[in-house]
């Protein structure tokens, strides 16, 4: 009988467009995995887009937005079969932007294979993108096996040159065995051509070395934890029609069989394991490296990414209230202080965490203590610090799990430190569980007590009010009949006025009461509906949405930080602010309605995003950012679910702005030949919900969108927009407004603004922002070259000082640091970043024409001429 393979999990990681998806794609093909016809309708789909180089790509992007912005965001996983392993390959991001997605894929692999684009000026630029930071995180996240593929070997010059190989392998090694790999095999490979993937190629026949099969052959088998208690970060929960909630993730350690009792921490739900399934096949036990869905009788809403599952009878996971560990901080342009809070990527898990004590700083070769307690550590700095937490979060001590144990610390989206975690202070778990029961107790308890007390209120002023009617009527009805007989006609006339203008006054005071009464009750019962609602969300694709959700509250752009742009700040008022603050005004079957959809569309930089984030800021909306990473997905059904969560979402938390930047990679033409059935009923289900059949007219849901490409819309689209507005290039008098704004909070001295604004012609917002943060670089070069300088200055003196023997401690107190400080800007400064930044925007090209003529079209203000409008959709 033959011996079961071997099964590893193969990450595919590198620099952006450095042919990570076309190699893994074309593998997979060679491989005989995916059939030719599935090849050949790629392949037909990319030459309608004119990007026929994507056909291997596209294997595993997916993604409308993949497709069209030509990378990867989400990770992939597809498998196939080498003659020693069972291989799971991970098709990691390379963008910066997706950089928490491609940690998620790599704390799941055994090895990494590193692609690096061999042709010149790609290869440099990855050196210095994201190829020593994939390859660092990749060694910190426990990936310590690796294979280096220089692809693109038939796009060098010449072509598949040996010198160009030779010169990269040099540069790539000693960068390589730095982050801590050694005995790195280097393929020079061809992913679009194939060259190399499996048979050795003729165009490379000076390379002696293995083909990218080979090397993944020779991969040492990685050894699996099986003693451990078992450990299961989660990467994803899904909802699956007919079969329920099923939890994705990689087996760290120990092993899991249907039947078991598992516990989610950090929430502490148990749950029976009803099936494990590995890419869609029935596995009866899953081991450690095994990456498997299974079957739980829990709420999807209830898990979340970063949760581990464990056996409730071995060991099970517990939340952590605080961790100990050893860091080593690697690029921080600054000092780090107590209470500072970075982002912590452990495992599947990316929440922020404080730093809540630094308690010594250590030798990192020795370990030994170098300072206690020391003020701030620096770039090169090891030290032991105490972290707590800002979300419920579970890790194991290093020692124990080192999977759970293993961190990488990342801020300004880059990152900043790698560590250990030494020793776990775990929270009680039964403890905590009794602390919810008994404030959701108690809570509920207040609510009786208070609303008890307002029916008691009630009734105590109804009845004192009910008693002064009776009394005064009365009063007044016996001093009418006394006093009938004695006085005349015109005297028993001014008692009668006296009493109804005495009654009116108690009636409106009782409505008062009672209405105030009947607000008060309907108040405190909104809050007891909002925190039941907290503690039990609706559903898991409505609480994925959630996480995009921005308070009114912690949203911090205002129009004021917006220079210029007055008009179109007006327009938004009138069709966003002005529905929201006066209702009323907008209420009965007249003419005025609330507007629905707003398009804001324009060259890029131009400050839309920010317009956006003021108006629901100004207008106290909650702001919900939609991507189409947001709403797609690679289950069949979810991504309808999506949309119908999100609507449902920001019913609930209205009124709402929903904000779609880019709305052309969402809501294209449905015309489009490579739109699939499953994108098409997302963007009838978003039109449904936005305006249609299922959408309420009392709904305070406005969506406002942007694009730089709004002849891309759907026509049905641009219907539901009612407000179209150009955001255009910033005038030469708006471009003076908006540099004034942008230099208010900095020093600076003799800048003509006059003079400024003709120099930056055809500049755009962004663009401003850009010469001006270069212009700031100017004062901090001559700040670093005066520090050098005296740096210099103050080492001279002091070896002059250590040579006189009678040198006292006076003298050396002459060479202490002096405070210095930033000079103002000036005019200079802003000349020579003029030289450097230039106008991204061509504002006579041929992308700005088609901008105009649009607006002419369906914008606001246009001239409506559309004889012509059907050449934009042909």
């Amino acid at each position: 009988m033959a011996k079961k393979k071997v099964r590893i999990n193969i990450v595919v990681i590198g620099h952006v467009d450095s042919g990570k998806s076309t190699t893994t794609g074309h593998l997979i093909h060679k491989l005989g995995c995916i059939h030719k016809s599935v090849i050949e309708s790629l392949e037909k789909e990319a030459a309608k887009m004119n990007k026929r180089s994507f056909k291997y790509a596209w294997v595993l992007d997916k993604l409308k937005a993949e497709r069209e912005r030509g990378v990867t965001i989400d990770i992939t996983l597809s498998k196939f079969e080498t003659n020693k392993y069972n291989c799971t390959v991970i098709d990691a991001p390379g963008h910066r932007d997706f950089i928490k997605n491609m940690i998620t894929g790599t704390s799941q692999a055994d090895c990494a294979v590193l692609v690096i684009d061999s042709t010149t000026g790609g290869f440099e630029a990855g050196m210095n993108g994201q190829t020593r930071e994939h390859a660092l995180l990749a060694f910190t996240l426990g990936v310590n096996q690796m294979i280096c593929c220089c692809n693109k070997m038939d796009a060098t010059t010449p072509k598949y040159s040996r010198d160009r190989y030779v010169e990269i392998v040099r540069q790539v090694l000693p960068c390589l065995n730095k982050v801590g790999y050694k005995l790195i095999p280097i393929v020079p490979i061809s992913g679009f051509e194939g060259d190399n993937l499996i048979e050795r190629s003729t165009n490379l026949d000076w390379y002696k070395g293995p083909t990218l099969l080979e090397a993944i052959d020779q991969i040492n088998e990685p050894m699996r934890p099986s003693d451990k208690p078992l450990r299961i970060p989660l990467q994803d929960v899904y909802k699956i029609g007919g079969i329920g909630t099923v939890p994705v993730g990689r087996v760290e350690t120990g092993s899991l069989n249907p039947g078991m009792v598992l516990t989610f921490a950090a929430t502490g739900l148990q749950a029976e394991v009803k099936s494990v399934e590995m890419h869609h096949e029935a596995i009866g036990e899953a081991l450690p490296g095994d990456i498997v869905g299974f079957n739980v009788n829990v709420a999807a809403r209830d898990l979340k990414q970063g949760y581990v599952a464990s056996n409730s009878e071995g060991d099970p996971a517990v939340e952590a209230a605080h961790f100990t560990s050893l860091v080593i901080i690697t690029n921080h342009p600054g000092q780090i202080r107590n209470g500072y809070t970075p982002v912590l990527d452990c495992h599947t898990s990316h929440i922020a965490v404080k730093f809540a004590e630094l308690i010594s700083k250590v030798d990192r070769c020795s370990g030994e203590e170098i300072e206690r307690e020391p003020k701030f550590l620096m770039s090169g700095d090891t030290g032991i610090i105490k972290m707590i937490p800002t979300k419920p979060m579970v890790v194991e001590p290093f020692s124990l799990y080192p999977p759970l144990g293993r961190f990488v610390v990342r801020d300004w989206h880059q990152t900043v430190a790698v560590g250990v975690i030494k020793a776990v202070k775990k929270k009680d778990p039964a403890a905590g569980a009794l602390a919810g029961r008994d404030k959701l107790e108690s809570l509920c308890m207040e609510l009786q007590r208070q609303n008890k007390m307002l029916m008691e209120e009630c009734k105590r002023v109804s009845t004192e009010v009910q008693q002064f009617k009776l009394d005064l009527f009365a009063k007044f009805q016996d001093a009418i009949k006394e006093d009938y007989k004695l006085v005349s006609t015109e005297a028993q006339q001014f008692k009668l006025d006296l009493s109804a203008k005495f009654q009116d006054a108690i009636e409106e005071e009782y409505k008062c009461v009672s209405t105030e009464a009947q607000q008060f009750k309907l108040d405190l019962s909104a809050k007891f509906q909002d925190a039941i609602k907290k503690l039990h969300p609706d559903n898991a694709f409505e609480e994925c949405i959630r996480q995009e959700l921005i308070p009114a509250n912690e949203i911090e752009v205002t129009f004021s930080d917006i220079g210029a742009l007055d008009d179109i700040k007006e327009s938004l008022q009138e069709a966003v602010m002005l529905p929201l603050r006066r209702p009323y005004l907008f209420k009965g079957d007249g003419l005025l309605k609330p507007c629905k959809g707003v398009l804001l569309f324009g060259p890029p930089g131009t400050g839309k995003t920010m317009l956006a984030k003021a108006i629901a800021n100004e207008s106290g909306a909650s702001f919900i950012n939609v991507s189409p990473s947001t709403i797609n997905s690679k289950w069949s059904g979810q991504a309808e679910k999506n949309v119908r969560a999100l609507f449902s979402l920001a019913a609930e938390v209205a009124p709402t702005i929903i904000f779609i930047d880019e709305v052309d990679s969402m809501l294209g033409r449905r015309s489009s030949s490579y739109e699939n059935n499953s994108i098409r009923r997302v963007k009838n289900e978003f039109m449904s919900r936005w305006d249609g059949l299922l959408s309420k007219p009392d709904e305070k849901i406005i969506v406002l969108a942007a694009t730089n490409m709004p002849f891309d819309l759907d026509e049905a689209v641009i219907r539901r927009f009612q407000r179209r507005i150009m955001v255009g290039l910033p005038s030469a008098e708006n471009r003076e407004t908006i540099l004034k704004t942008l230099l208010a909070k900095d020093k600076h001295e003799d800048i003509d603004f006059k003079e400024l604004s003709t120099m930056t012609e055809g500049y755009s917002g962004s663009d401003l922002k850009n010469l001006c943060t270069t212009a700031a670089y100017c004062a901090l070069k001559e700040l670093t070259h005066y520090e050098k300088e005296r740096k210099r200055k103050r080492k001279r003196k002091l070896e002059e000082v250590e040579i006189l023997e009678d040198a006292s401690n006076a003298a050396k107190d002459d060479i202490e640091d002096q405070v210095i400080s930033l000079r103002p800007l000036n005019m200079e400064d802003m000349r020579q970043a003029k030289n450097k930044v230039a106008a991204s925007f061509a504002a006579e090209g041929s992308m700005m024409n088609r901008l105009r003529e649009w607006n002419d079209l369906y914008g606001e203000g246009g001239s409506r001429k559309k004889e012509e409008q059907l050449s934009y959709f042909l």
